[in-house]
């Protein structure tokens, strides 16, 4: 919807609306290609962002499954489980693991989410 306000009544004419209703369809395709592309951009910042965790992830899954010879899908259970009974995001169980070897997270890192 196109709002075009004014200071006083009546103060556009017939050509001033004949204008205004010719760049409404303009302004509308503007008003959806920059809801489309900030919607475009979100979702590109959030396929980055799975990328980047899946890596970490994969990573502590094969730990995981060389260590305790676990499948994919056990390993994955494994770090989602900790990750729930922690309170820890997953990424930051799965980094733990890469880092120090350790599955557990210590509870100080649980309260303080580092």
């Amino acid at each position: 919807m196109l709002d075009i306000d004014a200071r006083t009544p009546r103060a556009s004419d017939d050509a001033s609306r004949t204008v205004a209703t010719g760049i409404a369809p303009y302004a509308a395709v503007a008003a959806g290609t920059v809801q489309a592309y900030r919607s475009a951009r979100t979702a590109a910042d959030d396929l980055q962002a799975a990328l980047e965790t899946r890596g970490v992830i994969e990573q502590a899954e094969g730990i995981l499954i060389e260590r305790h010879r676990l499948t994919p899908d056990q390993a994955f259970d494994a770090l989602a489980r900790a990750s729930m009974n922690t309170n820890v995001e997953l990424r930051d169980v799965a980094e733990h693991l890469v880092v120090t070897g350790e599955l557990a997270v210590g509870r100080t890192r649980a309260a303080t989410g580092r």
